[in-house]
């Protein structure tokens, strides 16, 4: 091939080189722009559903299906687009008002134009775009303003999560967490600290959390809460319990006096039967940013439950406190009787356990 159109082939180059770059800029913004919005619209769905981890699993589902979609319907038809030196030519030539010149040069500066005719013609025309391609600008008539744009999208929902985590890196990290299935909570007015069942601290202030803990059957349950920030009301204090089958419920309220006297729970009414008899002790509901600590009490544990406690707006994890039973006594009697009846009893006869007997004078009972 001739080397005069080599200027020609370096300018259509670069414009295949632009246009290529800018339409996976646009991709790349348009991609971004279709995650962001979709991760916007899965946090909002989660902040105000309060979405438990099967329904946080659908969630993610439906974000992925809306990805998918979204790159194969916006996304995919930038990066799948290509140019030839020939399509870019006819498009220069449309630009700027030229008959073929530049597609016939490019045509017969080929290894197959040597059969196709006249070599004179061929090699006049070739001449003819040679001299004309240093004031050619191949770039004439390319509207750069749709690029400017994508620029500007990218940047911007580039920096849109940045700035967020940077304002409110709680919010951030929660949803990051509950999006990989963890158990942050989002924050909350009210905070809960601490939280003790029958002594034993089952959340500590570092959030770690103590998912199972045993309790005797039969035996009362108690609940210590410290709380921070905003002071919640009396009516919104207090620790759920539901059966493990999820059957049976009640409710234990809270109150910084704390009381006695709660419904079992194990009663056979259905969970939205009332609850407990407790009562809530007043408290300085106007207060703000203020520590304190509730208290409440379950009478009798007669089941294994799970438990949660709600503080205001704010919400713990969930416990279960398996209701181990009680140990069995159970005496064994052995006899030893004196020697004058030893005649007439054998001594290595079993004797059954029980809590009362009857024996001869002078024998000797031993207790296991």
């Amino acid at each position: 091939m001739s080397t005069q159109l080599d200027r020609l082939r370096s300018e259509l180059t670069r414009l295949r080189n632009t246009r290529h770059m800018i339409r996976g800029v646009s991709g790349l913004a348009v991609l971004l722009q279709s995650v962001l919005l979709i991760l916007v619209g899965g946090f909002l769905f989660d902040w105000l559903l309060d979405m438990s981890m099967v329904q946080r699993c659908i969630l993610l589902a439906l974000m992925a299906a809306a990805m998918l979609w979204c790159h194969r319907r916006f996304v995919k038809p930038w990066f799948g687009q290509s140019d030839d030196l020939i399509e870019l030519a006819l498009d220069v030539e449309r630009k700027h008002g030229l008959d073929n010149d530049l597609v016939s040069a490019l045509q017969f500066d080929s290894p197959a134009a040597r059969d196709w005719g006249s070599v004179q013609l061929e090699s006049a025309v070739i001449t003819q775009v040679a001299e004309l391609t240093p004031r050619l600008n191949v770039f004439e008539g390319t509207s750069f303003g749709d690029f400017k744009r994508r620029i500007i999208t990218l940047v911007i929902v580039v920096a849109l999560p940045v700035l967020t985590s940077g304002l409110f890196p709680e919010y951030f990290h929660a949803y990051l967490n509950r999006m990989l299935l963890g158990s942050s909570q989002y924050p909350t007015a009210t905070q809960i600290v601490e939280v003790f069942v029958n002594g034993q601290s089952v959340i500590n202030k570092s959030g770690t959390v103590v998912s199972e803990i045993t309790s005797p059957f039969g035996h009362p349950l108690t609940f210590q809460v410290q709380i921070a920030g905003e002071s919640p009301s009396a009516f919104t204090s207090s620790v759920q319990l539901q059966s493990l089958d999820g059957s049976v419920s009640t409710e234990v309220r809270l109150s910084e006096q704390g009381s006695l006297g709660s419904q079992d729970a194990t009663t056979n009414k259905p969970p939205e039967s009332p609850t407990n008899d407790m009562t809530a002790g007043s408290s300085n509901t106007n207060a703000k940013d203020s520590a304190q600590t509730l208290r409440g009490e379950l009478s009798r544990l007669m089941d294994s439950v799970t438990i949660q406690v709600f503080a205001g707006d704010a919400r713990s994890a969930k416990i279960t406190v398996l209701a181990t039973p009680l140990p069995v006594v159970e005496p064994e009697l052995s006899i030893t009787p004196p020697e004058y009846v030893r005649a007439v009893i054998d001594p290595d006869t079993p004797t059954e356990s029980q809590r009362a007997l009857s024996v001869v004078e002078g024998s000797r009972v031993d207790l296991t």
